[in-house]
């Protein structure tokens, strides 16, 4: 939720009650704090607008004009402003092996070579530079990709190559990981 802090001032020479009232897409959930505003004689008053960012934006998607009209109750004077409210980025990354279910174990025979994938997901609502990383991997695994540029709900399938040379020791176990980090 957004909040635009409004000052309301008063320059008649008497108490006044201002009407508040807020127009715009209904999506976006725009509310003022008040309806009415009493605001004496040369004096200032003070009311927020919120409008919620809708979950499912992408970011910088824009919430389009939102009007806020304060009306005197003269019926006579009326001020407009407007307002608009853009989503930020939010980020966030998943990864899961690939097949689905798979608990990443393999085995590797000396003088083969053998590929792992893992799926990494773009989470977040906007555009997101990934680097990837493996960590304490032996000399002879290998990533086919250690940047990724991945749009929202976009994702990835990265091969992890096993190459084992004669110096890797048979029946040895190796446990390394891949690391994706964000922008």
């Amino acid at each position: 939720t957004v909040d635009f802090n409004f000052a309301l001032s008063n320059a008649g020479n008497g108490e006044d009650t201002f009407s508040v009232s807020i127009e715009g897409p209904a999506y976006w959930s725009p509310v003022t704090s008040v309806s009415n505003l009493t605001v004496a004689a040369v004096s200032d008053g003070q009311f927020l607008a919120s409008v919620t960012i809708p979950e499912d934006r992408n970011a910088g998607s824009e919430s389009g004009d939102i009007v806020v009209t304060v009306s005197s109750s003269n019926g006579e004077t009326t001020a407009n402003v407007t307002i608009l409210a853009m989503a930020s980025q939010v980020f966030g990354i998943s990864m899961e092996h690939s097949p689905p279910g798979s608990d990443g174990k393999v085995t590797v025979i000396q003088g083969t070579s053998k590929q792992v994938f893992m799926n990494v997901t773009n989470t977040g609502n906007g555009f997101d530079n990934l680097t990837l990383e493996l960590i304490d991997e032996p000399s002879w695994a290998s990533l086919d990709a250690d940047y990724l540029l991945l749009g929202p709900d976009g994702n990835f399938r990265v091969a992890i190559t096993l190459d084992p040379d004669t110096a890797a020791l048979s029946g040895k176990e190796y446990i390394f990981n891949l690391e994706a980090t964000s922008q």
